[in-house]
């Protein structure tokens, strides 16, 4: 498991070497062979290549190379993960699940983007309680804190912690949430775990409030965006069809979608009515129009005028006026 495998399997010779220097066992090689075919019989699974010296090697794994590269991908990338534990996790992992032979090539392999990640070194101890108190049913009080204009952390709800009942951890956006009942919210909420500003307090006097019988998990997800806490509203869309990807990518494949026009498809969408869903829609440069219903066109619109009326301010003000 250790210093073999496809490419690198070791001989008889090398195997008596190894067990002599590395555990001062003696052995003949009629004995490495009739012990590695009583281990074949137990069910490892032992490759075989005979030769003038026959070799070996460990065919298979717990995991195979691709998908040790695609954990080891996931845990660099995360942002909710600190540097210092992507590191630690990536070494336990290449150290654990991997022959000698292979950490080297998956090391070279490892593409880190240098993206932003947390500096909430509590994180791990913060997921761990919150998972004991979903399985014993249990609330937890937390204090919760986000960044301010001096990049400051500073507490919101003035500093009082929230008690929060909670369902279940979703990895969304490349953050980590928990979604659950919210005392304070007196609903359906998500709290970033990484703005958690310490490990919550498991409140094992106050039994959880249960979760609402049409809770689902997969729709929440589905109709959030960035799991920001929102009206949800039913939503009209038409899009081009050259959207149809980005469509199905966010809502899925469940949705009913009907062909309007030569190039067009309309749908209905329950989501979180909120500026991260108008942002998602003019990102789109106008291939995907909001119709309804009025009230969400509203708001829509007066997001998009603002937002032109600041920027025609910033160029007809200071910053023309300074050039």
């Amino acid at each position: 498991m250790e210093e073999s495998d496809e490419d690198h399997p070791l001989t008889t010779h090398q195997i008596i070497n190894k067990l002599n220097k590395d555990y001062n066992i003696p052995a003949h090689r009629t004995t490495v062979g009739n012990d590695i075919d009583i281990l074949m019989k137990f069910g490892y699974d032992i490759c075989k290549v005979e030769s003038t010296s026959n070799k070996y090697f460990m065919a298979s794994r717990q995991l195979e190379m691709p998908e040790i590269k695609i954990i080891l991908d996931a845990v660099t990338a995360a942002k909710f993960i600190t540097e210092k534990k992507s590191k630690e996790l990536t070494d336990k992992i290449l150290t654990n699940l991997c022959s000698s032979c292979s950490r080297e090539q998956l090391k070279r392999n490892l593409i880190v983007e240098g993206r932003v990640k947390t500096a909430n070194h509590k994180l791990f101890y913060v997921v761990d309680s919150i998972n004991q108190a979903i399985n014993k049913g249990c609330k937890i009080a937390f204090k919760y804190c986000r960044y301010d204009d001096k990049k400051e952390l500073a507490y919101k709800n003035n500093g009082r912690p929230y008690v929060f009942s909670p369902y279940s951890l979703v990895w969304s956006g490349d953050f980590y949430y928990v979604v659950g009942y919210s005392d304070k919210h007196s609903r359906l909420v998500s709290f970033r775990v990484d703005r958690f500003a310490e490990v919550p307090e498991l409140l094992y006097n106050e039994e959880a409030v249960p979760a609402p019988e049409d809770f689902r998990l997969e729709e929440m997800i589905r109709s959030s965006f960035s799991m920001y806490n929102s009206a949800k509203s039913d939503v009209i869309l038409q899009c081009t069809r050259d959207v149809m990807d980005a469509v199905l990518e966010k809502f899925g494949m469940d949705i009913d979608t009907v062909p309007y026009g030569a190039d067009k498809f309309r749908f209905k969408v329950n989501v979180s009515v909120s500026h991260i869903f108008f942002s998602w829609v003019f990102g789109f440069g106008g291939k995907v129009e909001i119709l309804g219903p009025a009230d969400v066109k509203a708001k829509y619109k007066e997001m998009v005028l603002n937002a032109a009326r600041v920027f025609d301010e910033n160029i007809c003000g200071g910053y023309r006026s300074n050039k």
